[in-house]
């Protein structure tokens, strides 16, 4: 027997083995039973048991109907036609017939053994036999002497062309992936594997091995480093075979000819040397390939530069593959992109055609090296972020650039009207435009000096923060409930270095902002700018109201604050700056604050790490808890931070159980049954809550967390502790079952929000296990 197999490496192996050809049966294999179609379950009979074996005629089905890892038998004296094109997912396929081929016929799945025993694989004219990756081809050596061409053939050779081919999946095949020739009906030296004469009569095996990668890739001309490319032909063990003819040929942009390597490019042998001054003066993609020759065995290897390629997205491929940090080219948006659906991109540059949109979704990016060309509508979403990484990148174009960002429940009436900090992430944009609703002497600017704001006109500064007011218009009429707005920043997107004077005549407070259509990193801003700032900054979250908010009326619990040394005032707040930002630092001294893109490796200013736009408090940080008794009735309560409540009771925000019943389940504040416990939005670590409960019955009980929400899904724990068992659950993790004895019970459990350690004096911590049986339970 003979054996060509196609290992899954970045190079192909093909070894010719002698083996002993097995077919053992299973359980769904199939086989034919006269001549037919392949798709005809007339054709086929499956195999319905091993122990006898048995085998029933098949009704509906053939081979691949059903996906699956059966084998397939083409017996003996029998024909299968493959008439239409047809792909299926099967095993091993064993030919001791003929399997004739007159459409194209792909195999799917993993490595596949082919077997022809006394067989033969009959191609018409023009026909492809694809198999995935991996494959076994296993062939009868003496047929194949006795009878010259054996196993794959053509119905006549003068009928064959470069187009009837054996095809093998290569992964590494750009942009993703495709089929290698790796038998045609003639051998073409340059262009394809083993001639069908080769396959079906060589019995040496040879590999090709590629060196220095099969991709380079840069963003324009002149490249900026020099490329080596190099490889050689081994045997099946891996030996250097000697001798081997080796020739360097290359396909240019956009060309299907291969032809002599260009003047400035050495080649020696099997290696190739392109430099960076190589007169390659045409922007694409370049194909070098290397070519061997050995006992009439030709193999090669495919070797990409891609120099300021283009990749153009049709609405549902890219031309070259979609382009990405490791692999830039430059897109071209041909078609309708959204990154939500179709996937974030880095790019050399971006070009945007006429009537077309680039749609950069929420928790999406865009990367552009260089320039953005835009000659139609780019729209960065709520949450998503376009990155410029070259300072000198361009935008140009005649398309429109909007930024949006969503608020939620800004509350627009007379008694409460709240403020946000916004900052303009495109050059130009009107204030008043910007935001049509709000009074012109609503749109204030911070004065560093008195600590006052003062009204601001005209277009917002690049860097600079604004307190602007909600509004209230025939088109956001003033609601107690407050309103939602999708805000939008249309103009040219800032990029690049960005000046912004901070001042020192007063406190040093000022108001500036995250002047980019991407998200910030403030431990970067802070670290490039070290002796200008102190560490802390000020984010405005409206938590409560209070008309007058300037000089020394600050209300400061209106603001987070974080400092990259020891964390913020809020969980779960971190140094990113979101698009739109606006934002309070402390000047230690007079200056200019630089934003930049990046101040070098690893310290990008700009980035796509999810954060947190501070515009209103309008998470609820609350949770409930359930009861579940064990006649599984389910008993619930919920306990909550609120803007406007008080730690006391409030009969506007608490609520009491209405009667006493059974498996009641409460939190106890001073006399009363709470099943809503509502306490001041300022949440403290140190709070207990006190649970109380009137079990129905003597059994087995569990208390669970039921709803996080607010700090509480965002790494606030939550702890329950147990009096009588002396033990301590983290309900975050887990819920907590006990054994409780019928009637009511207000001692015994309580909510506290971090594990307890004895800090007296006079305590002692013990350092040994103790385990003791509770009822049917045993407590560690």
């Amino acid at each position: 027997m003979k054996k060509i197999t196609s290992l899954g490496m970045p190079f192909w192996v093909f070894c010719f083995l002698s083996f002993q050809f097995l077919n053992a049966q299973s359980v769904g294999d199939f086989r034919s039973i006269s001549a037919g179609n392949w798709t005809s379950p007339a054709t086929w009979q499956k195999c319905t048991s091993v122990t006898p074996v048995a085998w029933v005629n098949a009704t509906t089905e053939y081979p691949g109907s059903v996906s699956g890892n059966y084998a397939v038998t083409i017996a003996t004296g029998t024909t299968v036609t493959v008439d239409v094109e047809h792909s299926v997912t099967i095993g091993n396929l064993y030919v001791e017939g003929t399997l004739e081929l007159k459409a194209n016929f792909t195999l799917n799945g993993g490595a596949k053994t082919i077997g022809v025993t006394n067989g033969l694989i009959l191609f018409a004219k023009k026909v492809e036999f694809r198999l995935p990756e991996g494959t076994v081809f296993s062939m009868d050596i003496m047929d194949s002497i006795m009878q010259g061409l054996h196993g794959f053939t053509p119905p006549g050779k003068e009928e064959c062309d470069a187009n009837t081919a054996v095809m093998i999946w290569n992964p590494n095949l750009k942009p993703k992936g495709g089929y290698d020739r790796y038998t045609t009906c003639r051998g073409q030296p340059g262009t394809t594997g083993l001639n069908f004469a080769d396959f079906n009569n060589t019995n040496a095996g040879l590999t090709v091995i590629a060196s220095n990668g099969f991709t380079n890739a840069f963003c324009s001309f002149p490249i900026s480093s020099n490329i080596n490319f190099s490889g050689n032909l081994r045997d099946s063990k891996g030996y250097l075979v000697s001798p081997v003819t080796y020739l360097w040929q290359y396909y240019p942009p956009g060309s299907n000819v291969l032809s002599p390597l260009p003047e400035g490019i050495t080649s020696n042998a099997n290696s190739l040397q392109i430099s960076s001054s190589a007169p390659l003066t045409v922007e694409g993609v370049y194909t070098f390939r290397l070519i061997f020759t050995y006992n009439k065995i030709t193999r090669y290897a495919d070797f990409h530069l891609y120099n300021g390629a283009s990749s153009v997205w049709d609405g549902t491929n890219w031309s070259y593959g979609a382009p990405s940090e490791l692999y830039p080219l430059k897109a071209v948006i041909e078609s309708n992109y959204n990154t939500g659906t179709a996937g974030s991109f880095s790019a050399c540059s971006c070009t945007v055609n006429p009537n077309k949109l680039l749609t950069i979704s929420p928790n999406t990016y865009v990367k552009v090296r260089d320039n953005i060309i835009n000659n139609g509508s780019v729209v960065v979403e709520s949450d998503g972020n376009l990155i410029q990484e070259k300072d000198a990148g361009t935008y140009s174009g005649t398309g429109v650039f909007t930024a949006q960002r969503n608020v939620t429940a800004l509350h627009n009436v007379s008694t409460k009207m709240d403020y946000v900090f916004w900052s303009s992430p495109v050059a130009s944009q009107n204030l008043q435009t910007f935001s049509p609703g709000t009074p012109a002497n609503y749109i204030q600017q911070y004065n560093e000096a008195t600590d006052y704001f003062t009204p601001a006109s005209g277009s917002f500064s690049k860097g600079k923060g604004y307190a602007i007011r909600a509004e209230v218009s025939a088109a956001i009429p003033a609601n107690t409930a407050g309103y939602n707005k999708t805000y939008q920043f249309t103009g040219v997107p800032n990029n690049g270095i960005i000046p912004v004077a901070v001042t020192k005549n007063g406190n040093g407070y000022n108001l500036l902002g995250n002047p980019y259509p991407s998200n910030i990193n403030y431990d970067a801003l802070l670290a490039a700018n070290p002796t200008l700032l102190k560490k802390s900054v000020w984010f405005w979250t409206n938590k409560v109201y209070q008309p007058n908010q300037q000089g020394s009326s600050y209300n400061q619990a209106n603001y987070v604050v974080y400092n990259p040394e020891t964390g913020a005032n809020s969980p779960g707040v971190t140094g990113v700056i979101k698009v739109g930002q606006g934002f309070i630092v402390e000047a230690l001294k007079g200056g200019n604050l630089n934003f930049q893109n990046s101040y070098g490796v690893g310290k990008d200013l700009r980035v796509t790490t999810s954060g947190v736009f501070y515009q209103k408090n309008t998470d609820k940080n609350r949770f409930w808890l359930q009861l579940i008794a064990p006649s599984k009735m389910v008993n619930s309560q919920m306990v909550g931070y609120f803007e406007g409540a008080t730690d006391g009771y409030d009969a506007d925000f608490d609520a009491e159980a209405m009667v006493f019943t059974s498996d009641l389940f409460y939190s106890v504040l001073n006399d009363k049954r709470l099943l809503i416990q509502a306490k001041s939005s300022q949440f403290k670590v140190e709070d207990q809550i006190r649970l109380g409960a009137n079990f129905f019955e003597n059994g087995t009980y569990t208390i669970k967390l039921e709803q996080p929400e607010g700090i509480f899904i965002n790494g606030q724990s939550v702890y329950l502790k147990d009096r009588q068992n002396g033990t301590i659950t983290n309900l975050s993790e887990s819920s907590y079952t006990f054994e409780a004895n019928k009637g009511e019970n207000t001692d015994r459990f309580e909510i506290i929000y971090r594990p307890e350690t004895v800090l007296v004096t006079d305590s002692k911590v013990k350092d040994a296990v103790v385990v003791y049986r509770d009822r049917d339970h045993f407590v560690i």
